[in-house]
């Protein structure tokens, strides 16, 4: 038996074992312990009874003050990495001890967290995520593969590439540029929209005016381009909005787009929040993003997953030449394998598709369709509560 072996069969049965989950037993004890965290939190807004109480009855929050919260986790070494509170001789050794300070995190978390399973919590754009989704991060996080490179991630980059392409398919249609080669890749999932916009600085970024539904004014737009053009910048991208933040407009986007086939820009359509209207029966209020040159998407808004979840898109895969490297221990010249750090500013990143790809699979494209319906419903009823 080679060294390296030995010490893999120690390890396999030292103390070291039980915090693994390395065997079939370990797998069993790591199901009921997550079953367990559930019940904590679940069990948190529950009545006396054990029945969920009327939903007007369950907080958005439970209002503890942050002062109180902070000397909770002091005084109870909750807040500290090995569990020693502020004033104890050590870290709790015992099994027992090591448990009951877990459960007490976990129930705490399920007392003081915002509850997005409350009617009262609104107002920002991360929402309930679906049970497929989170049954997804159990399984990514057992697995925890590493999406930057194929020898790190075996079938897991060949998932989330036929993922992207899908995806790619959807936003960009018959306008969808071919890769160059096989290797080649349409996109790339990210943690968030706004890392399309990484290493520009705000001293790059001009904004326009806005008309009165909250859309880019584009006779505007033309007047600030040729202001930049007399002063000798060179404006080179136009970021259009699918979905802002604060009202949910959604620019003009075949206007965009003609106006950066006019003038050469770059079109960038970040629809974060309202990309999710493409597998919707108001996919017309995204007419004209498949002309766009690159879209980021977050599915940890209107696509109901856990945070953090995101693409970046590009019409024409050739466009990730500009930034690719090459590194020995990573994406060799010469390596045969497809590599998705050849599109990606972030070299570990974990395998985010899958629960993405279990939701759609798990809801359809029916009762998709149909929760994006009454997320519209709600937001009109909101409304017009507000202004009556």
């Amino acid at each position: 038996m080679s060294a390296v072996s030995e010490s893999v069969a120690d390890a396999s049965t030292s103390a070291l074992a039980e915090h693994f989950a390395t065997t079939p037993a370990a797998l069993d004890q790591l199901a009921g312990e997550i079953a367990g965290a559930l019940a904590l939190i679940s069990g948190e807004g529950l009545a006396s009874d054990g029945q969920m109480p009327a939903a007007w009855l369950l907080p958005a929050y439970s209002g503890v003050a942050p002062d109180s919260l902070r000397e909770w986790l002091q005084n109870s070494g909750a807040g500290t990495l090995f569990g020693a509170a502020s004033g104890a001789a050590g870290a709790p050794q015992s099994t027992a001890e090591k448990d009951r300070l877990r459960d007490e995190i976990i129930a705490a978390l399920g007392r003081h967290s915002i509850q997005l399973r409350s009617p009262a919590t609104a107002a920002h754009l991360h929402c309930l995520p679906l049970r497929a989704s989170i049954v997804a991060e159990v399984v990514t996080a057992l697995l925890n593969q590493s999406m930057d490179s194929f020898d790190q991630s075996g079938i897991t980059t060949l998932l989330e590439t036929s993922l992207v392409n899908d995806l790619h398919a959807r936003c960009f249609g018959d306008n969808a540029i071919a890769p160059p080669s096989k290797s080649d890749n349409r996109g790339v999932f990210t943690s968030g929209g706004t890392q399309s916009l990484l290493g520009l600085g705000r001293d790059a970024l001009v904004l326009l005016p806005v008309g009165p539904n909250g859309s880019a004014d584009m006779a505007a737009a033309a007047k600030v381009h040729a202001e930049l053009i007399a002063k000798g910048d060179l404006p080179f991208c136009f970021f259009a909005t699918a979905g802002t933040t604060d009202r949910g407009a959604v620019d003009e986007l075949p206007a965009v787009a003609e106006f950066c086939k006019e003038h050469g820009l770059w079109m960038h359509v970040d629809a974060a929040y309202g990309g999710g209207l493409v597998w919707s029966k108001r996919a017309s209020m995204l007419a004209g993003i498949e002309h766009a040159d690159s879209v980021t998407i977050d599915f940890h808004k209107m696509f109901f997953q856990p945070v953090a979840c995101g693409s970046f898109l590009v019409r024409d895969p050739a466009s990730f030449h500009c930034m690719r490297s090459h590194a020995d221990y990573l994406n060799r010249e010469d390596d045969i394998f497809p590599n998705l750090v050849d599109c990606s500013l972030a070299t570990t990143r974990r395998f985010d598709a899958l629960k993405l790809l279990l939701s759609f699979q798990a809801m359809g494209p029916d009762s998709y369709a149909e929760a994006i319906e009454r997320l519209f419903a709600q937001t009109t009823l909101a409304r017009d509560w507000a202004l009556s």
